[in-house]
């Protein structure tokens, strides 16, 4: 077969004939017509016709258009769409939902630093923590230099807590015991998520419980507590076991309902009555082990409610909660509840009011916090 018939130019043998009579534009003529009748592509590359006659040529395939033709439509203007026209760009009210939707997950949101508005209401905080502790110092300083050696009196262990009736102090202590309960299952949950086992759960949550505490009870020099009055281990272990083998079908129940921003949403607000209660004890020991200095019992009130977050944290190679501020606040809260604590005691208000009114304060703070996205500003380079 030749090497036109492998190309597929079936043309006539007589028009294709060598010799010096066939000249080069009635072979070009010749390969024309033949390819019109047997039905092969119209267009081809350039053909190259040698004296030998051998025809080289290859069929050139129809180019696709890259893009279809543009038509323009026509839109006929009308109320909507002017309002759709002149209505102001959504791009900051999107930007706004995925800074509240980071800010509820927990997530850092990128170039927060650039919204005025939160901007104003996080050095608003600020400065409302470094008025409460201002005050606090001034009081205890200019109106009651010395305190009363028992802050918060008659504080009963055990079931006699149960009897509110007595003294505000039973309610502090009952709260106290809830506080540990409740801090012994998020240290499990934490350290469980992390991938922990049965032992490390127990370690974890017992140190999340009572971790706070005793690093108070180690800057006062005084001995740690939890040996003195051993109830607290049992509450941090009977919490710690029952979240490990119960909790995960609690999570599972919720969630098959549908009802798990109702849990979490729970979840909260025990943990905001729990950290309200720490300060105070915190606060209060802090009073009496430092003679009074107002200084020193807000620092202790801080450390009773967040240390042991953050000795959960480390243990679970995460990064600690209250030292971020892209989470909201935290050990904050707990510290304006401190002062608040200090400024009633200095005062010389009554107990109940003493012990309730920096509780109250701390949970309407962590309210703030987790719906609202309450926190402390951060540290802004040069380059923001």
């Amino acid at each position: 077969m030749s090497a036109i018939a492998r190309r597929g130019f079936a043309a006539p043998t007589t028009a294709l004939a060598p010799g010096p009579a066939a000249t080069r534009a009635r072979r070009v003529k010749a390969m024309t017509s033949a390819n019109k009748n047997d039905g092969s592509p119209s267009r081809r590359s350039r053909l190259a016709l040698p004296r030998g006659g051998f025809v080289l040529g290859v069929p050139r395939e129809r180019s696709l258009p890259l893009a279809a033709p543009r038509r323009r439509i026509r839109v006929t203007p009308n109320a909507a769409s002017a309002d759709a026209i002149h209505a102001p760009p959504a791009e900051e009210d999107d930007r706004r939902e995925r800074m509240a939707a980071a800010r509820r997950d927990g997530e850092r949101v990128d170039n927060e630093h650039d919204d005025p508005a939160s901007r104003r209401v996080r050095y608003a905080y600020l400065a409302a923590v470094v008025l409460a502790t201002a005050t606090a110092v001034a009081v205890s300083w200019l109106v009651a230099p010395e305190l009363p050696a028992a802050i918060v009196p008659l504080m009963p262990r055990g079931l006699d807590c149960l009897d509110w009736t007595a003294a505000p102090g039973a309610f502090v202590r009952f709260v106290d015991y809830f506080g540990t309960a409740v801090f012994a299952q998020a240290g499990v949950v934490t350290a469980g998520t992390a991938g922990m086992n049965f032992l490390g759960c127990l370690i974890v949550g017992s140190i999340t419980a009572m971790g706070g505490g005793s690093f108070r009870g180690f800057v006062l020099g005084e001995q740690v507590f939890w040996a003195q009055e051993p109830e607290y281990v049992y509450i941090s272990l009977a919490a710690s076991v029952l979240t490990f083998f119960f909790w995960p079908g609690v999570e599972r129940l919720f969630a098959k309902a549908g009802k798990s921003d109702v849990l979490e949403r729970w979840l909260n607000w025990l943990d905001a009555l729990a950290i309200a209660g720490f300060c105070v004890i915190g606060a209060n020991n802090g009073l009496r082990a430092a003679a009074g200095d107002p200084v020193v019992a807000v620092a202790c009130g801080m450390f009773t409610a967040s240390f042991g977050g953050i000795m959960r944290d480390t243990l679970c190679a995460a990064p600690a909660r209250i030292l971020h501020s892209h989470r909201e606040a935290y050990a904050s809260c707990t510290s304006v509840g401190a002062a608040t604590f200090v400024t009633l005691s200095a005062l010389g208000v009554n107990p109940w009011v003493r012990c309730l009114a920096p509780m109250a304060v701390v949970v309407a703070l962590r309210w703030l916090a987790w719906s609202k996205g309450l926190r402390l500003p951060t540290y802004r380079t040069s380059a923001e």
